[in-house]
């Protein structure tokens, strides 16, 4: 199950989980197409190239892929999966790329920040996607001056794509005991915060207000 595309300005990323035969390696093969079929699987236009994942005792596992060919935003990416003398399985359910915005350091304001970021994806029309690529080994602590933005829009803050991500977050948005909630997801139905450690708000961390389907 594909529950992340993205169409970067550099590389085109996609992440997802299967859950298939236990303690099994398998080839994830993804492919892009400008839409989908009508059944919503597949369509594979492009191949774009492939990843490997193990499953655990419980058959479950997260698979996350980068490749440097490009696709629109918009563009649905499709994948299989592929277990070595057993057989490959049918297309995924497409999934539609959404534009990326770059978190790059901890500040709480100005270029590269969570700030800007949710402030910039409010102002874009359909969804978009939150990522992380901040310098050295995390903690990485973000402490806001003020009340982040509300999330107005279907976009997605996935604290899983800093590098240093390893299954826990590394990525913390901290309030300080000082305002109430760190993200309101307002009308904002699609939106999601994935990845990350909220703590020190004195209402919620997520709040979500005349939004129906969040994460």
């Amino acid at each position: 199950v594909i529950d992340l595309a993205v169409a970067g300005v550099t590389t085109t990323r996609v992440g997802g989980t299967i859950s298939a035969v236990a303690d099994s390696i398998y080839r994830i093969e993804f492919f892009s197409s400008p839409a989908a079929h009508t059944s919503g699987y597949g369509e594979a236009e492009t191949y774009l190239g492939f990843a490997t994942t193990s499953t655990d005792a419980t058959g479950a596992a997260r698979f996350r892929f980068s490749t440097p060919t490009l696709v629109s935003v918009g563009d649905v990416i499709t994948a299989t999966a592929t277990l070595e003398g057993v057989g490959t399985s049918e297309f995924s359910q497409s999934v539609a790329t959404r534009a990326s915005l770059l978190v790059t350091n901890t500040n709480d304001a100005g270029g590269g920040s969570l700030r800007d970021a949710i402030t910039a994806a409010n102002a874009a029309s359909g969804g978009d996607v939150i990522e992380f690529d901040i310098p050295g080994s995390g903690p990485h602590t973000i402490v806001p001056v003020t009340e982040l933005p509300d999330i107005t829009d279907q976009t997605i803050v996935d604290g899983r794509s800093e590098p240093d991500f390893a299954g826990a977050p590394v990525v913390e948005v901290d309030g300080g005991a000082t305002w109430q909630v760190a993200f309101d997801l307002i009308g904002a139905d699609g939106a999601a915060v994935l990845g990350l450690a909220v703590g020190g708000f004195t209402t919620a961390g997520i709040r979500a207000i005349n939004a129906g389907d969040i994460t």
